[in-house]
C-alpha cells in the first residue's frame, strides 16, 4: 500500500540563466526549462545578466546575440573566464 506522504521533490537538476531582451521568448524558455525539472532565471540586458552570472553559479547560460546594449557574442569569453571552475591539476587539450 502506498504512503498518504509524498516524497519530497528532488532539488532542480541545473540552474538555467536565459539572457534574451524578448520577454516572451524569456518567459517561454523558462516554462520549458522548469517543465524539465530544472531552475530558471533570465535577464533582459546583457548588463542585467552579468550581474546575475557574476552573483550566482549557473550550469547553462542561454544567450541572445542581438542584444539592445551590445552583442551576446563580446560577454562569452567573460561568461567563460566567470562560470569556468579552476583548473584541478588537469590539462585539456593542451591548455594550461
Amino acid at each position: 500500500m502506498e504512503s498518504a506522504e509524498k516524497s519530497p521533490r528532488p532539488s532542480p537538476m541545473a540552474k538555467v540563466l536565459i539572457i534574451d531582451d524578448d520577454v516572451v521568448m524569456c518567459e517561454m524558455l523558462s516554462n520549458m526549462v522548469s517543465r524539465t525539472g530544472h531552475d530558471p532565471s533570465s535577464a533582459h540586458t546583457l548588463k542585467e545578466g552579468m550581474g546575475k552570472i557574476t552573483s550566482g553559479l549557473y550550469d547553462i547560460v542561454f544567450l541572445d546575440i542581438r542584444m539592445p546594449d551590445g552583442s551576446g557574442l563580446d560577454i562569452l569569453p567573460k561568461i567563460r573566464e566567470i562560470s569556468s571552475p579552476p583548473a584541478r591539476g588537469h590539462h585539456h587539450d593542451g591548455v594550461r
